[in-house]
């Protein structure tokens, strides 16, 4: 697939706004819904790319493909910059979190928050297969996002109208004018 300039355009600026949009903390919780950030990401390209050439985006599922990865690399970078700047990137340890945890956290959670700092999850390499795991999900509900909105949204496209069989023409019955004749018909 040969990208144009506003296909370009449309990834970069439908990716780079869901893409903050799924690592702020507020707005994060869109990606609760099935990775809504990605979907979004997905349709908002083709929506752009549509606008400025209606005829474009036929393959609409790699253009969204394209956004929705674009999202997850920025959510990805974004989601980096806010861990190093918390300190999270040298690991944390236990005592550090159990400072902003709630006195009454039953003890199967204190184990299983035990376990997840310990396994080091938390660091370089977990921050990496978070990365990776994000572009991927993204990728592909991107993908989803774009072909769902592209199908939903054709424009002068419709089902075919069936054709009224009788007398008077075709808006006969509807007090439309009769072409045959050239006087509307009574309904």
């Amino acid at each position: 697939m040969k990208l144009n300039d506003t296909q370009l355009r449309a990834i970069f600026w439908s990716g780079l706004i869901t893409g903050l949009l799924s690592s702020f903390p507020l707005t994060a919780i869109g990606n609760c819904f099935c990775c809504l950030w990605a979907w979004v990401a997905g349709a908002g390209a083709v929506y752009l790319v549509r606008r400025r050439e209606p005829g474009m985006a036929e393959d609409a599922a790699s253009l969204g493909a394209l956004a929705g990865a674009y999202a997850g690399l920025v959510s990805a970078v974004v989601d980096f910059l806010w861990a190093a700047a918390v300190g999270a990137l040298g690991g944390m340890d236990y005592a550090r979190v159990r400072t902003y945890l709630p006195e009454d956290l039953p003890p199967e959670a204190q184990r299983m928050l035990e376990r997840l700092l310990e396994s080091g999850v938390t660091g370089p390499a977990g921050m990496l297969a978070s990365a990776i795991v994000t572009i991927l999900l993204f990728a592909v509900f991107g993908a989803l996002g774009a072909a769902l909105y592209a199908r939903l949204s054709r424009t002068g496209e419709g089902p075919p109208r069936p054709e009224r069989s009788g007398e008077g023409g075709e808006g006969a019955g509807r007090g439309e004018e009769d072409p045959e004749r050239g006087t509307a018909d009574p309904q």
